[in-house]
C-alpha cells in the first residue's frame, strides 16, 4: 500500500497552522504564540496527531473510492462485451 505523499504533508500544513490558530486566538496568554505549561504542549502534539491520522483516513477514502470506480467501469465493460 503507497501513501500519497502528497496527502500526509498536507495534513501536517494544515495541522502546524490550525495548532498554531488555536494557540494565538483561544490559549492564554492570548495573541502569543507562547505556550504556557505542560498541558498546552500536550493538547497542540494531540492535535497534530489528529489532523495527521485524519489525513490519513481520508487519504485511504479517496484511494478506495477510486479503486471501487475503476472497478465499476470494469464490471460495465466486461457487461457490455457479454451482450455482443
Amino acid at each position: 500500500m503507497v501513501v500519497h505523499p502528497g496527502g500526509i504533508w498536507l495534513a501536517l500544513y494544515i495541522a502546524v497552522l490550525c495548532a498554531l490558530s488555536f494557540d494565538y486566538f483561544f490559549l492564554l496568554p492570548y495573541r502569543t504564540f507562547r505556550l504556557a505549561g505542560g498541558q498546552e504542549w500536550v493538547a497542540m502534539v494531540s492535535f497534530v496527531a489528529c489532523c495527521v491520522v485524519v489525513g490519513r483516513v481520508a487519504e485511504l477514502a479517496r484511494r478506495q473510492a477510486r479503486q471501487a470506480e475503476q472497478r465499476r467501469e470494469d464490471v460495465e465493460r466486461l457487461y457490455e462485451l457479454t451482450r455482443r
